[in-house]
């Protein structure tokens, strides 16, 4: 029988772990949950048979979860998904210097949470077998000889992309078949080249500091790049980096396994949110946000309704300014409800251009750990022509 994998879900709130773990368990996943980073590091500990740790980032007080995944990542090396509320370029930042196998926004749906979940457990494998195939060879056998024949095994069955480089001036000695795939060079293009010459690296200064890594720490662990292929494309890849010796130099032996796939995928998806977008617009719907913080209406896609046509958001008087006089106390009342946390939905009706039209508006409204509202999300579907036809 399979062994199910076993997940450490570290969650500070109990409502989010609850329907988190529910969903896990329904597709096949054991979980053990826990509210707060030291709970997620004794949790490591004590059981030897968790396979991936679910880690949200803010987790109330004592250590965050960044700091928690350093000491569990002491203990055990296993993939870590790091779970937020926000987007923002700063908790991206928080965890850039931790081994990590991707971020998840909470509430992205079911679908997103076990496709990170199944493709940090693939690129892990990945990682440590070929880890386990490459570097342990290459250590055990110093020798020229055996080195360079087992080195020349891997890199004609590896998967990944392999390339070695001289330690003092990063020059390319040797690639693999699966290198030239994932970046259009082959050996000729490349041996006794740098890479920053030919460009490959997208971005000269994290290669540097990559470098500055390497000679600090010895190896570079599944950290990802960008990088430039020969035809002029980007690329995305997770690279781990380590010194060898090889044909009795100071080497670099580098693995790449490549991403960009993914990566497309990703944006293929965005494009297939446009289209749906582009549908809504068809139909008439609009669908809009309300941060309560900023009080700024903000509409994700836009119909036929005008007055939301604004990429800066605007105030709630507008919407009142054109409300029928007759439904002015209506909509008040149901948006103060709002603001207080009460979800609304209603029919109301507008003058645009001096012609009454009417609106069906449906409102939810968002809440934090505390019960306070911070966000509303609603549609607003313009019936003009079924109130038309009732009458």
């Amino acid at each position: 029988m399979k062994k199910r994998i076993k997940l450490l879900l570290a969650e500070d709130d109990a409502i989010i772990a609850l329907s988190t773990s529910r969903i896990l368990i329904k597709n096949g996943y054991d979980v053990i949950i826990v509210h707060n980073g030291i709970k997620s590091i004794e949790a490591v500990k004590n059981d030897p048979e968790i396979d991936l740790v679910l880690m949200d980032i803010n987790l109330g007080s004592g250590i965050d979860g960044t700091e928690a995944a350093k000491e569990i990542l002491k203990i055990k090396a296993l993939p870590v998904i790091f779970l937020t509320s926000h987007s923002e370029k700063e908790v991206v930042d928080k965890v850039k210097k931790i081994t990590r196998y991707g971020y998840v926004i909470k509430n992205s749906g079911e679908f997103v949470l076990l496709e990170a979940i199944s493709m940090a457990m693939e690129l892990f494998t990945v990682n440590q077998e070929l880890k386990k195939d490459i570097y342990e060879r290459i250590k055990t056998e110093k020798e020229l000889k055996l080195s360079e024949n087992r080195l020349n095994t891997i890199f004609l069955s590896s998967p990944a992309g392999i390339c070695v480089n001289t330690a003092d001036k990063g020059l390319f000695v040797d690639i693999n078949e699966a290198f030239t795939k994932i970046t259009g060079y082959n050996k000729e293009d490349l041996v006794g080249k740098e890479p920053i010459g030919l460009g490959l690296w997208f971005n000269d200064e994290f290669s540097r500091l990559a470098e500055n890594t390497l000679q600090n720490t010895g190896k570079i662990s599944n950290i990802e790049i960008t990088f430039r292929k020969k035809s002029g494309d980007i690329g995305f890849a997770m690279i781990s980096s380590e010194f060898i010796i090889y044909n009795n130099m100071n080497c670099v032996l580098t693995l790449i396994n490549d991403l960009t796939e993914n990566k497309n995928n990703l944006s293929a998806l965005s494009e297939s949110r446009k289209i749906l977008n582009n549908s809504q617009k068809a139909a008439g719907f609009d669908f809009w946000t309300v941060d309560l913080n900023s009080e700024s209406l903000n509409t994700v896609s836009l119909g036929d309704i005008k007055w939301f046509d604004s990429e800066n958001g605007f105030e709630f008087d507008e919407i009142l300014k054109v409300t029928h006089p007759d439904d002015l106390e209506l909509v008040r009342s149901a948006w103060e409800g709002a603001v207080k946390g009460e979800s609304y939905e209603l029919e109301h009706r507008v003058i645009i251009n001096n012609e009454i039209r009417w609106f069906f508006v449906k409102a939810d409204v968002e809440k934090n750990e505390l019960g306070v509202p911070v966000k509303i999300i609603g549609v607003t579907i313009d019936i003009t022509e079924r109130k038309n036809a009732e009458e």
